[in-house]
């Protein structure tokens, strides 16, 4: 399918931890942050997922995926934000859609995060980021520091960079 993806998978064994990624340009076709080809033994976890494409008449999705859920070994504590929030065997336009489909993604949220800018990705310190500060999952084993060198805890951020939310 013609388009453009932030991530393109195709493999097996595949750990996505703590990207962020934002499509906001104008593209054809589908558009989505991940886009998961072919492949088994995913495991995808801390993700922001963001797809503002504003282009009319295209597939917008925060994730789109060829593969069955049960590719997916464990798929949670992203954030899907979309038009429509994903495609797995059909559109899944709502997150509690997309959770049906998967069977998982059980602590993912869909919350439009507000980022410095869309060239600098990192999440500013206000409210409207408060669902996505400290609710990720305990990946500190595999991904101890941020993007920037900060020390993650047992509480993460989902998405690339550590923050703080102001209440």
């Amino acid at each position: 399918s013609p388009g453009a993806y932030g991530l393109y998978i195709n493999g097996k064994d595949i750990k996505i931890y703590h990207n962020t990624i934002l499509m906001n340009a104008s593209f054809v076709g589908i558009s989505a942050a991940a886009h998961f080809e072919n492949g088994t033994g995913f495991d995808v976890q801390n993700n922001v997922f963001v797809n503002s494409n504003s282009t009319a008449g295209v597939q917008r999705l925060a994730i789109y995926s060829k593969v069955q859920e049960s590719s997916f070994t464990s798929i949670n504590s992203n954030d899907y934000f979309a038009p429509k929030i994903g495609y797995l065997g059909g559109e899944r336009t709502s997150l509690n859609d997309w959770k049906a489909a998967t069977g998982k993604d059980q602590n993912s949220i869909s919350v439009n995060p507000v980022f410095v800018s869309t060239l600098d990705l990192h999440l500013q310190s206000v409210p409207g980021n408060s669902l996505l500060d400290n609710t990720g999952a305990d990946l500190f084993a595999s991904v101890p520091a941020d993007i920037d060198g900060v020390a993650r805890t047992t509480t993460p951020d989902m998405g690339a960079a550590e923050f703080s939310a102001v209440p």
